[in-house]
């Protein structure tokens, strides 16, 4: 996946929230799905700890979006072959 540049929702002393968002194609096997070679979009937020300077801890919201679009997608092709 190629990543865009995240964008900082909130920035505290010692922890930071940047938005991420990667585009990419479904090239290998996600879970049980196989490789659909479709174009996804993946945003997440995350929040960071950190401590003297260093990352000690990571929070990460992924979206479950792309799966279910990538499985809807899979079952509406395997279910007009």
């Amino acid at each position: 996946m190629v990543s865009s540049p995240a964008s900082v929702r909130v920035a505290l002393s010692w922890r930071i929230s940047p938005r991420i968002s990667a585009t990419g194609i479904h090239t290998g096997q996600l879970d049980d799905l196989p490789p659909t070679h479709r174009s996804i979009t993946l945003t997440a937020t995350a929040i960071y700890r950190f401590v003297d300077g260093r990352i000690v801890e990571r929070w990460c919201d992924n979206s479950p979006s792309v799966l279910r679009t990538l499985k809807s997608s899979h079952a509406a092709s395997v279910g007009s072959g």
